[in-house]
């Protein structure tokens, strides 16, 4: 075997926490949209950049099991592929390399506006849950990476879902059965036969905030913090690459929490384990 040796320069950037086979044991399947700045402001910026670093970051975490699409929005919000539009594909090698080499053939022009990004973004996973092939316990997150937000999008996102984060099915148990379903991850504790289970999704946002640490100051912290809030989902501001593999860590980490925040009702239920321990030697 062939050993090469490690210099200075070489870094070991190799972290299991991002490897497919480590992501797909913290959670139920992934819808993941993924909504990329293009607007005339990434012009010659290295915010383009760091965006497409994240967005390759965390398309190689997500596995087969997942979907997911990489939109580009300005003026428009399309796929720079033409058969990626409107829709939601497996998270394989093969689309996710054919997304990253499409996105740095797009243009970055004119402006945008937020409500019209997030009411494209709710529609496509809207139908996503309701196609035929579609898991039955399912995540679904929107990751908008955005230089700047100027309008306070809190309530168009209220309008659009107004129902929260919580989606509810109900299915029948079989009346003879002996091994669960390994599809169904969050059930409501039913033990009796022929009963009827209700299953609870998540629909999280995540604002992903590029700017300069010494660039424009404008009211995109407080506008992204209310907007990530309000679908339990996280707000944060990524100035440099260095910092690319932590945003990725935190939104799996946020994927991965059971479903605790269930606003008006309290229901016992399964979910995956969510466990984040320290041990200080």
């Amino acid at each position: 075997m062939q050993s090469l040796p490690l210099t200075e320069d070489m870094a070991d950037v190799y972290d299991c926490r991002l490897r497919p086979w480590y992501v797909s044991a913290g959670g139920a399947p992934r819808d993941v949209l993924i909504l990329v700045d293009a607007t005339g402001s990434m012009d010659n910026s290295s915010n383009n950049i760091i965006a497409e670093q994240l967005t390759l970051a965390l398309l190689s975490a997500l596995t087969d099991d997942d979907h997911v699409n990489v939109l580009r929005f300005n003026n428009k919000i399309q796929s720079p592929i033409g058969c990626f539009n409107d829709r939601l594909v497996p998270a394989n090698h093969v689309n996710s390399a054919a997304m990253m080499a499409a996105m740095k053939k797009y243009s970055v022009v004119n402006d945008t506006k937020i409500e019209a990004v997030l009411e494209y973004a709710v529609k496509l996973l809207q139908r996503q849950r309701h196609s035929g092939n579609h898991p039955v316990a399912c995540q679904q997150a929107i990751v908008i990476l955005a230089d700047s937000i100027y309008t306070n999008a809190t309530q168009k996102m209220k309008e659009l879902d107004p129902e929260g984060h919580i989606s509810e099915r109900k299915f029948r148990w079989p009346t003879h059965s002996i091994i669960k379903p390994s599809s169904i991850r969050y059930l409501i504790l039913t033990p009796e036969a022929g009963s009827t289970l209700l299953t609870l999704e998540l629909r999280r946002l995540f604002l992903i905030w590029l700017h300069d640490e010494f660039g424009l100051r404008d009211n995109t912290r407080a506008l992204g913090d209310w907007l990530g809030c309000v679908r339990d989902g996280l707000f944060a501001n990524l100035i440099n690459a260095n910092a690319v593999t932590q945003h990725v860590l935190d939104i799996l980490r946020v994927l991965e929490r059971p479903l605790v925040m269930q606003r008006k009702r309290r229901l016992r239920s399964f979910s995956d384990m969510y466990a984040r321990m320290e041990v200080i030697i």
